[in-house]
Formats: C-alpha cells, structure tokens, sequence
C-alpha cells in the first residue's frame, strides 16, 4: 500500500503540520496573557482617568538580596503640598519583593507605621497624604526572587487612588484564609521579674558592662536614641510595660542602625512583648536604637549588656573583620578560642573545599563570616574521619565544632551565596578527647 495521502482528504503531511499548529496554538497562552507592560499601560490609564498625575519610571532589574531607593521627586515627597501620593511597584505574578522604608536620617522625622509591604501577585503598593508623604523619600524596594525586572509607577492625587489589585483583577490573589487562632498571647510578668532574668543571664556570660535606661514611645508607640557600643559583643533588650490583665500585651519591634550610613544592623521583628537585639563590634560604633509598637505615649525599658569579644581573634584581621567573626561564634559564648587560628583562609561566592591537617583527639571550633558584599547565605561543613558535620544560616556568618578524633585530615566544605560576598574562614584547636586504644 502508498502512504503519503488520506483517502478523501489531505496529505498526511500537510495534515500533520496542521495538527501541530492549532496545538501550539491551544499551548500557547501569549495572546491570552497581558504581559507586564501592558498591566503599568493600565494601571497608569486608569489612575489617569481619576485626574491624577502619573509618572513612569523605567524598569529596574535586579538580583535576589539587592535593595534600591527609590529617587522619587521633591513634588511626590513633599509634606507640604496638599493631597496624596502612591507608589506602586509591580513585577511578574510570581516575583517576590519588598517595598521598606529605611530609617530617619533626623530625629525631628517620624518613622511610625513604616513597616515593610510585602509583594502579593507580583505587587507592592503604598499611599501617603499630607504631612506624611515625607517619608517616601526613603522608600526602598529589595528583591527576594532571584532576578526580576521591576516597573515603578508613581501618581500624585488629591484624594487616594484605587487599589492596584482593583484596576488589575487578574493580579488580585482571591480571599486570604486566615490564620488558625491558638489564643491570646501569654500576659506579660512583672517588669521588674523579667529585666532582673534578663540581668542575670548577662552576668552568667561574663558581661563586663551592664546599664538599664528608659525611654518613652510617642504617639505612635514609637521611639529612638542614640548610642555608642565600645568593642564587644552587645545585647540590647527593649522591655515592654506590664499592662493590666484586660488589656491586650504589646508587639514590641526594634532596629539598630548604623548612624552614619543607616546601614541595620541587627533587628528584631518577631511577635513578642519584648524584642532582643544582639551584634558584635571591632571598634567603637555610633549607632542609633529605634523601636516602635509600644503603647503610645508609654515608658519602656532598656537594658544593655555588652561582653567581650572571644580571645583568639588576631589585631592583624581588623575591626570590620574581628566582628562579623565574633558574630559568627557568639552562639558558642565562647570567652576564649585558645589562642589565634591555626588555620584560616579567603574565599568567595560558590563552594569551596578546604583540606586542613589536624591532630588526632584534638578538637576544633571552624567559623566562617562575610566580610562585604550581598550575603544570601553561608554553609558550613566538617568532615573528619567518618564524622560529619555542617551548619547553616541565612545570617552574616555560622560556626560549628567538631573533634578528629584518630584523623589527621578534615575536609572543610564551605557553600557561600550572594552577590559580591567575600569570606573569612578560620580554625581554631579548642581541646583533646582521649583516643580510644591508646596507651596510657
């Protein structure tokens, strides 16, 4: 029999290619789908059509961890012309970012409600009217995906403009199930109870300073001061006021920032009545406490406790470097490594395998810590003899101990993510275990 056409129709060839093509057709979901320009064409029509004035900005591409301010004009920032300005920042549905504000450069600016929008559907939006459109000034958009690129649209109004998720019903992600409710939080205990446990913990870990201050919250519940932390690994605690058993405990968050580039420095955002702040210095450092979610107009109390650093950290490394270290052991509370390093080594972005000689039945403390650069992730790992261990942390550094026990080799596997990321890894030999089978 001759294959090549289908009694009563076309060749099969030509049939196929068709089949093909209105298959590719139903796959392909192009036409179908507005891309990301066309939804900023939209949102900006839309917001135009309330006698608004809109501007867009080009697109920004960035990188998981990277963080831009956002130039806006004096006019959109401005406390004193009336009205009200949106911002609204929009990428791909699946695009994770954050629109922050980063903090106040003066005393005189409030900070209260800055807290970070999350992207939801690939948006992020805020909208400030009046006195408070000032603080768009800092307004600061960080990525979370991998890459993506990012359109900014600003509009000025005389009254708030129509949510972006209303204008782009595609974007919009449905109700939100809310979450399982597991009861009231625990009441607070007397104030006086929880510093002195707090105070005494200090003591326990060799503080060498301790001070206890109060502050009071605006009327906002927020609040700021300066400080200057000595060399050392510091403990901040901001303590919220004990209120009466009807009332509901407050959520307490705390930042501290680097005063003259603004740069955090440590933060504490978890829901509690207390928030805990805990980072090391190399140097003599002038930074600046904020906290907000106190009862407004209330009193709080702060305690400081600063220690150390651990002995064993060499001159030569400098400041910068001393520090991101110590931050890198303080879950050890280790007070002495024993002396200086008996290995340590330079790396960047990647993973990194480190053969280091050791001594049978001694044991060791490795750390490693981002000296610069965009950090998104360290890992640690030891290998020695049939033993394996290994750390991680999303942080600015991890460390772990381990003991080689009849090995005279570790492996040392060290995974480093960012953007720019250099490290510093070191070794430290800390103690001896007997070996087993050993003459006495």
């Amino acid at each position: 029999m001759r294959i090549g056409k289908r009694p009563g129709g076309l060749p099969l060839g030509r049939l196929a290619l068709c089949l093909l093509a209105l298959l590719a057709a139903l796959v392909d979901p192009t036409p179908a789908r507005a891309d990301l320009q066309s939804d900023v064409t939209r949102l900006a029509a839309s917001w135009r059509a309330r006698d608004a004035e809109v501007r867009e900005y080009p697109p920004h591409q960035l990188e998981r961890g990277e963080a831009k301010l956002l130039l806006l004009p004096e006019e959109a920032t401005s406390s004193k012309l009336p009205g009200c300005t949106t911002v609204a920042v929009l990428g791909a549905v699946s695009t994770s970012f954050v629109l922050r504000f980063a903090p106040p450069r003066h005393r005189s600016q409030r900070s209260g409600g800055e807290w970070p929008r999350v992207a939801v559907a690939g948006i992020a939006e805020v909208t400030r009217c009046g006195d408070t459109r000032g603080s768009l000034s800092r307004l600061v958009v960080e990525m979370r995906s991998p890459r993506a690129v990012l359109e900014v649209v600003v509009a000025r109004s005389l009254a708030p403009l129509s949510a972006v998720d209303a204008v782009l019903p595609q974007r919009n992600p449905g109700p939100v199930a809310q979450p399982i409710a597991s009861g009231p939080r625990p009441m607070l205990g007397p104030l006086s109870v929880r510093a002195k446990a707090i105070e005494a913990a200090a003591r326990r870990r060799g503080a060498a300073f301790q001070e206890r201050r109060l502050m009071t919250a605006d009327g906002d519940g927020a609040g700021e001061k300066d400080l200057v932390l000595d060399e050392g690994c510091h403990r901040i605690d901001v303590l919220g006021p004990t209120v009466a058993t009807t009332a509901r405990p407050p959520d307490i968050d705390a930042m501290i920032v680097d005063r003259a580039t603004l740069t955090p420095l440590a933060s504490d955002r978890t829901e509690s009545a207390d928030a805990t702040l805990e980072l090391c210095v190399g140097q003599r450092a002038a930074v600046q406490l904020h906290f907000a979610g106190a009862p407004a107009r209330n009193t709080v109390t702060v305690l400081h406790a600063r220690t150390p650093l651990p002995t064993g950290l060499p001159e030569h490394w400098g400041p910068q470097a001393r520090g991101h270290m110590a931050e890198a052991l303080r879950a050890h509370h280790l007070r002495s490594l024993g002396g200086s390093p008996v290995y340590a080594s330079l790396g960047v972005v990647g993973v990194t395998a480190l053969p280091v000689r050791v001594e049978p039945g001694a044991c060791y403390v490795a750390a490693v810590a981002a000296l610069r650069g965009d950090e998104q992730g360290l890992a640690l790992a030891a290998s020695a003899g049939t033993k394996d261990h290994q750390n991680q942390t999303g942080a600015s550094g991890t460390a772990l101990a381990f003991c080689a026990r009849a090995s005279t080799t570790a492996l040392i596997e060290i995974e480093a993510r960012g953007r720019g990321l250099v490290w510093l890894f070191a070794l430290w030999q800390t103690g001896r275990v007997p070996i087993v089978g050993a003459s006495p």
